[in-house]
C-alpha cells in the first residue's frame, strides 16, 4: 500500500499541469496560497509558483483510486462496496485483484474504522489544544504580562501552521462556546486569525501586511476583558455608541501598549477595527481614509462573530444577515472574500456531526452551504451502510468539526480530490450567501491575480 510519504515526488513549475494535487513545503507567510496542499485548477496557479520561485514543491502521483473501482465510495460500508459473499464469480477479477476473503474484508473494515477514529480524535485534540492556548494567551494579555507579545507570535504561528497543513475547511470554535464566557472571549482571537488570514491571502496582501493583520486579529478582543460581566460583547442590532462597550477597541490597544513588543501597525488595526467609513463606527467615529484599510477586514470578521454567538445562529445564517451591511461598510471585496472563507466546505471533506456520527460531504447545497448533503457512517466512526442525509432538512443535526485530514491516508480522499468537480473557493464576484442581495454588476471589483489562486 502506498504511504503518504511515498506518494509525493519533487516537482518544478514546468512539471506541473492542471489537475495535479500538490504540496508546497514553505511556511504559510512564504507562499501566496491559502493552503499548502491543493489541486491545481488553472495555468495561473502554475505561473504563480514559477514567479514566486517556490522551490520546495511536491506532486502526488498516487493513481486515481476510483478508476480502479468506480462503484466504491471512499468509505462506504461493505454492502455498498462489494457483492454479498458468494455472489461474484471467481473468474470475474484478474488474479491481482481477486475478491477479498471474509477475513480480509473484516480486516479492511477494522482498518477503516481505526482511521476514522484517528481523524476524529486528532480533530478533538487539535480543538482542545487550540482552546487551551487561546485562553493562556488572553490571560497573559489581560494581566499585562511583558512576554505576551512573544506568546501571541507563537500562537499565531501555531494557528497559521494548522491552516497551512490541514486539508479541512475552517471550523470556527467560538460559536459553540457560551456567550460571555471566558473561553469564548479567548476563541474570538483564534477564529479571527483564521478568517482574516484567508481574506488577506485572497486579497493578495504582502507578507508584512499579513503579519500585522493576523497578529491584530489574535488580540483584538483583549479589551472585552475590561467590560462588566455579562456585558462583554455586543448584541446584534443593539447600538453601542455611547455605552462602555464602545471603548473596548481602545482598551485592547492600551493593553497591547502596556504589554509592549507589539508593532504600531498592530495597535492601530486593533484600535480602529470597529470604525466605519461613514463615521458611524467607534470609538472615535473616524471616516474613510483615516481608517487603516486592514482594520476593515478585522471589522468584517468581528461583525460575523457578533451575529453567531453561543450557537444561537450558524455562521452561514449570520453571514446572510450581515452580508449587505458588510458590503456597504467594509466594501464588496472584503464582504465577498469573507463569504468565500466561511461558506466553503469542499465535497469529500470528512466531518463529525452533532450526534457523534462521522460523515463525508457528498454534495453542497448552494442555498445553504453549511448544511450540505452528507453520507453518514454512524456514531463514533463505526463503519456501516452509508446513510444519505440532507442537513438542510434536518435542523437538529449539524456539523460540529472537520476531521483532521492531514492525519488520514490520502487514499481516503483520492476519488473526491482527483476526479470530482472543481471544489476551489468561488471567486468573490460570484459569491453571495443565501438571503443576501446579489452584488450589482458595477460593484464586481476585479480581484488581484494572486488572490484568485486557490489553496483550499
Amino acid at each position: 500500500m502506498t504511504t503518504d510519504r511515498e506518494a509525493w515526488e519533487p516537482a518544478t513549475a514546468g512539471d506541473l499541469k492542471i489537475g495535479d494535487y500538490i504540496r508546497i513545503d514553505h511556511r504559510w507567510f512564504d507562499h501566496p496560497f491559502e493552503r499548502r496542499m491543493f489541486r491545481i485548477g488553472s495555468d495561473k496557479e502554475i505561473a504563480i509558483i514559477r514567479e514566486q520561485e517556490l522551490t520546495r514543491v511536491f506532486v502526488d502521483r498516487t493513481p486515481v483510486l476510483d478508476k480502479a473501482a468506480p462503484a466504491a465510495p471512499p468509505m462506504a460500508a461493505p454492502e455498498s462496496t462489494a457483492p454479498a459473499n458468494g455472489d461474484a464469480p471467481a473468474g470475474d477479477a484478474a488474479p491481482v485483484a481477486a475478491a477479498a476473503s471474509p477475513d480480509d474484508e473484516a480486516a479492511r473494515q477494522r482498518a477503516l474504522r481505526a482511521e476514522q477514529r484517528m481523524g476524529l480524535e486528532a480533530a478533538k485534540a487539535r480543538d482542545r489544544h487550540t482552546r487551551e492556548r487561546a485562553q493562556q494567551t488572553l490571560g497573559m494579555l489581560s494581566a499585562g504580562n511583558q512576554d505576551a507579545a512573544v506568546a501571541v507570535a507563537g500562537f499565531v504561528d501555531y494557528l497559521l501552521a494548522m491552516l497551512n497543513n490541514s486539508t479541512a475547511p475552517l471550523s470556527p470554535m467560538a460559536p459553540a462556546a457560551p456567550r460571555h464566557s471566558p473561553v469564548r472571549l479567548a476563541l474570538l482571537g483564534s477564529d479571527a486569525v483564521w478568517l482574516a488570514a484567508v481574506i488577506g491571502k485572497r486579497m493578495g496582501l504582502a507578507k508584512p501586511e499579513l503579519h500585522a493583520l493576523t497578529h491584530a486579529a489574535a488580540v483584538h478582543a483583549a479589551g472585552l476583558t475590561r467590560m462588566p460581566p455579562n456585558h462583554q460583547e455586543e448584541e446584534p442590532g443593539v447600538p453601542v455608541r455611547g455605552t462602555p462597550l464602545a471603548r473596548y477597541p481602545a482598551y485592547s490597544a492600551l493593553i497591547l501598549e502596556q504589554c509592549g513588543g507589539f508593532p504600531a501597525e498592530v495597535l492601530r488595526i486593533v484600535a480602529e477595527h470597529r470604525e466605519r467609513p461613514d463615521g458611524s463606527g467607534f470609538p472615535r467615529g473616524l471616516r474613510s481614509e483615516r481608517i487603516h484599510p486592514h482594520a476593515l477586514i478585522l471589522g468584517a470578521v468581528r461583525e460575523l462573530q457578533i451575529r453567531c454567538a453561543g450557537s444561537e445562529v450558524s455562521p452561514a445564517v449570520a453571514l446572510a444577515g450581515v452580508y449587505k451591511s458588510l458590503r456597504e461598510t467594509c466594501g464588496a471585496i472584503i464582504a465577498n472574500h469573507l463569504a468565500a472563507a466561511v461558506l466553503l466546505i469542499p465535497v469529500g471533506t470528512y466531518v463529525q456531526l452533532s450526534d457523534g456520527s462521522v460523515a463525508r460531504i457528498a454534495r453542497v447545497n448552494e442555498a445553504s452551504r453549511l448544511a450540505p448533503v452528507v453520507e453518514s457512517f454512524g456514531p463514533n466512526g463505526e463503519l456501516r451502510a452509508a446513510e444519505t442525509i440532507d442537513l438542510s432538512q434536518r435542523p437538529e443535526l449539524f456539523i460540529v468539526r472537520a476531521l483532521d485530514t492531514s492525519r488520514l491516508p490520502p487514499r481516503m480522499f483520492g476519488a473526491a480530490r482527483n476526479t470530482a468537480a472543481d471544489t476551489r473557493p468561488p471567486q468573490p464576484a460570484a459569491e453571495a450567501p443565501a438571503g443576501a442581495e446579489q452584488p450589482a454588476a458595477a460593484e464586481n471589483t476585479a480581484v488581484p491575480e494572486r488572490a484568485q489562486a486557490s489553496g483550499a
